[in-house]
């Protein structure tokens, strides 16, 4: 079978990180896991979420996305999913966060204020 994504290694994605295109990191576990450990700067967003949160994501389909999670099938999956909406620049942390051996962070994801994070902010206009 043949991986329709890229995988980056951890070293390939701290190289990435550090360069001028950092891109965007995808965490798609849930809540538990994602608050046990996550990579800074990473936007939470649950496999099961990707729906319904598109908002949390980039605005520009064009920024480059690696998906972070612990099984491989869930990761692709998500991967998959950014993909069908039209992220053209997707890949996989390969091992998931446990081959990171970067900085972690615990704690829930920061509150997101409007006029700030990764993608559009919608409100209801009275």
């Amino acid at each position: 079978m043949t991986n329709r994504f890229a995988s980056l290694t951890p070293e390939t994605l701290a190289e990435a990180m550090a360069s001028a295109r950092c891109p965007t990191l995808v965490d798609v576990r849930d809540v538990a896991r994602y608050e046990a450990g996550h990579i800074p700067g990473s936007v939470h967003v649950p496999v099961y979420d990707l729906g319904s949160r598109r908002a949390s994501l980039p605005a520009s389909v064009a920024q480059r996305l690696v998906v972070i999670g612990d099984h491989r099938k869930r990761a692709h999956a998500a991967a998959t999913f950014l993909a069908l909406i039209g992220f053209g620049d997707v890949s996989v942390l390969e091992g998931g966060i446990a081959a990171w051996s970067g900085p972690i962070e615990t704690g829930p994801a920061p509150p997101r204020s409007e006029g700030q994070g990764p993608g559009p902010v919608l409100r209801v206009v009275p």
